[in-house]
């Protein structure tokens, strides 16, 4: 996952630049963007318009029951495991009430999604970090070991079925997942930063897998090995991280559960406007089609809460793999106009020449 999310971030850079290059502003100031607009107007920009085309409609279409699956599935599936390794069989009841709570969010559109998370990332990642280190200073010459641990694993060939491959194959499953790279979702809502410069979002992007998958993955997995929790026969999920912490925070079972559903919450409403994103691309952005929408996303939060986690991965990998394909495909063919973009952006920006400004549509103006 370190390897691969360092990686990843070239990716995301990429995605994240046409997210903002080849967004659409709509006259009442709202603004579409991510792989359904670059791949259909970056590629007709470089002359293949039908490629462009029938690469624009395959992610959209693979890309609703994807990120639908993704959110309604995974997050929920997070959340609720969380919540009732403590309030054992409430799975239905806290399906329904995160159901109604991200039903308010998503029914005020991006900017009551931002101000949502723009809180709750913060907090979030202040309370799993500060715990982490707490766990770790505690126990912080067992440190060093548990870094030998996970690469004597990872490059043993017995360690999974299908040796170091099996590894790799693993450990891109969950970067992937872990970083969205490759899947373009998170250049929709970049699409939408009060930003003139493509390429200055584009770095902002690149970040995201470093923090994300390189930092707070492995401090996450060093609180695992050096707790000896990843010994510990029965537990997944975030249960196995739970225990890890509680061998040195008895009471951060709950606490971990605040976290985790921090990180679903702010994660789900998030996806709610990628899906809504994709949603208008293929059915418009007409008020019927919003609302329906909207409470199919809603309604489909409740049974994603009972799913088991072997199914939700073996679900969630096959469709990530239909939805990255159109994608990748775009993103290789328009590599060279993004290495000029970013050598102009870095000659501009050397010289004095860039001055950011706030976007204002058109017909603001």
């Amino acid at each position: 996952m370190i390897l691969i999310g360092l990686l990843a971030m070239s990716v995301k850079f990429a995605e994240c630049t046409l997210g903002v290059k080849y967004r659409e502003i709509h006259a009442d100031g709202t603004i579409s963007g991510g792989p359904m607009y670059y791949l259909r107007d970056g590629l007709a920009n470089r002359g293949y318009v039908k490629l462009g085309f029938y690469l624009s409609m395959t992610y959209a279409i693979f890309g609703i029951p994807t990120i639908l699956q993704w959110a309604t599935v995974d997050q929920m599936h997070s959340m609720v495991s969380s919540a009732t390794g403590l309030f054992m069989g409430q799975e239905t009841f806290f399906g329904v009430f995160l159901a109604i709570l991200v039903g308010l969010i998503i029914l005020g559109g991006i900017q009551s999604i931002s101000k949502v998370t723009s809180k709750l990332v913060p907090l979030m990642v202040v309370i799993y970090l500060s715990a982490a280190f707490v766990v770790l200073l505690s126990d912080i010459s067992a440190i060093p070991a548990a870094f030998l641990t996970i690469f004597q694993h990872a490059f043993n060939p017995e360690a999974v079925e299908g040796g170091v491959i099996g590894v790799i194959i693993i450990g891109m499953r969950r970067a992937v997942y872990s970083t969205e790279a490759g899947l373009g979702t998170s250049s929709m809502v970049h699409a939408a930063a009060k930003t003139r410069e493509p390429v200055s979002e584009g770095m902002v992007g690149l970040m995201e897998p470093f923090i994300d998958t390189v930092v707070v993955s492995t401090i996450t997995a060093l609180v695992i090995v050096t707790s000896g929790a990843w010994q510990t026969s029965g537990l997944t999920d975030v249960q196995l991280t739970s225990a890890a912490f509680q061998t040195t925070i008895p009471w951060f079972p709950w606490v971990l559960a605040l976290a985790v559903f921090l990180f679903g919450f702010s994660t789900l409403i998030s996806w709610g406007y990628y899906t809504e994103k994709i949603w208008t691309f293929l059915f418009k952005d007409s008020k019927f089609s919003v609302w329906t929408f909207k409470a199919v996303f809603v309604l489909l939060l409740i049974p994603g809460a009972v799913f088991q986690p072997e199914d939700v991965f073996k679900i969630i990998d096959s469709l990530f793999f239909m939805l990255a394909i159109p994608n990748i495909i775009g993103l290789y063919i328009m590599a060279p106009e993004i290495r000029s973009d970013l050598r102009d952006y870095l000659a501009r920006l050397k010289s004095g020449e860039i001055k950011e400004t706030v976007l204002v549509p058109e017909t603001a103006e």
